[in-house]
């Protein structure tokens, strides 16, 4: 149990302190840790689990190196809090709770996720094959001039360097 003195855990800044002075009795403070602890789990578990079915729903995607190891932090972190909590260790339990719900939504708001979700491959091509499609026509037609006239060119040089040898041209 909690001690009725002031006590300040330096991690989680939480405070408690003798019900005489700060209104809060010990047992209100431990289950508000209690409740925040419990809500940062099911926080980070639900953050998890959006996060499985977004890399379900996309299955070309490559899943990045980090992305993998913020989930296994995640994961991790809500296994410790777990431990702690059924230990009686509330303050371990609270923080280990708050990194796994930070190291979740860090995962799931990656940037590589985020710019599959709201630019998916198909709208990519359904926006820049018009928009490059009729450019590139022209391109390629002054392409294929080009290199039809260096061609000639080049045929016109060498009959003309062969024409030189020979003594035709004076």
């Amino acid at each position: 149990g909690r001690d009725t003195g002031s006590r300040t855990n330096m991690e989680l800044e939480v405070r408690s302190v003798a019900a005489a002075v700060s209104g809060f009795a010990t047992w209100e403070v431990d289950a508000l840790v209690r409740r925040r602890t419990a809500e940062g789990s099911a926080a980070a578990a639900a953050s998890l689990a959006s996060l499985a079915a977004v890399i379900a729903s996309l299955p070309d995607m490559d899943v990045p190196p980090a992305l993998a190891h913020s989930a296994e932090d995640a994961l991790q972190a809500a296994a410790e809090a777990r431990a702690a909590a059924a230990e009686g260790r509330l303050d371990a339990a609270a923080v280990a709770a708050r990194a796994a719900h930070v190291a979740a939504e860090s995962a799931f708001f990656h940037p590589d996720i985020l710019s599959l979700l709201y630019f998916p491959s198909e709208y990519k091509m359904a926006v820049y094959i018009p928009l490059f499609l009729p450019t590139l026509m022209p391109i390629l037609t002054g392409l294929a001039w080009d290199m039809k006239f260096f061609v000639r060119r080049r045929r016109c040089a060498a009959s003309y360097r062969a024409a030189t040898r020979a003594g035709a041209v004076e």
